[in-house]
């Protein structure tokens, strides 16, 4: 609790379900609703290209360099294609790019890539298709989210009454209904 405000996940409704042994037609208007109270963001599958943020200073990073030469080459192409704001922010970077500047494969760049990251050298957010969830404001204890009760149940009344009138509508009988 907490902590996330702005973070970003892949999620899986499908998947979400089968773990907490729910039913997706139950949990997705749950998940609407908490994003009409801006409690979320739900993001329904959109590319989001690869992203890349130096963890450690300039120093220590040439200290690594020093000690693990086969990660040299594909540290200094980074610099130079996409340079220092890769220390201050996430950068958007191609492996396509970087590889072609390497003269080695894809994949090869994509390996070394998550080995740093499990260095804990980089954060590397690989490219990605699948639909995310994004937590606006920090994580908070389920009795303490800040909903409206009050518009909430207004907006619960309101769709009740909705579903009444649609069967009262395909229930009548005594006059057309075109009328």
């Amino acid at each position: 609790m907490g902590a996330g405000s702005g973070e970003a996940f892949d999620f899986d409704l499908d998947v979400f379900c089968g773990r907490f042994n729910l039913k997706p037609v139950v949990v997705y208007p749950v998940l609407k609703k908490l994003e009409e109270f801006g409690l979320i963001l739900l993001n329904e599958g959109f590319h989001r290209p690869s992203r890349v943020h130096f963890q450690i200073d300039k120093k220590k990073i040439y200290e690594f360099q020093v000690a693990n030469e086969l990660f040299d080459p594909l540290i200094k192409t980074l610099m130079r294609l996409y340079g220092a704001e890769l220390f201050s922010d996430f950068i958007v970077i191609s492996e396509n790019h970087v590889a072609n500047s390497l003269k080695i494969s894809v994949n090869e760049i994509k390996k070394e890539l998550r080995r740093l990251h499990e260095l804990q050298l980089v954060i590397y957010e690989p490219a990605s298709d699948n639909p995310q969830i994004v937590f606006v404001i920090p994580r908070q204890d389920a009795d303490r989210l800040p909903i409206e009760k009050k518009e909430f149940e207004s907006r619960r009344k309101l769709h009740f009454y909705k579903m009444e009138a649609m069967i009262d509508y395909g229930e009548q009988t005594h006059r057309c209904r075109t009328q």
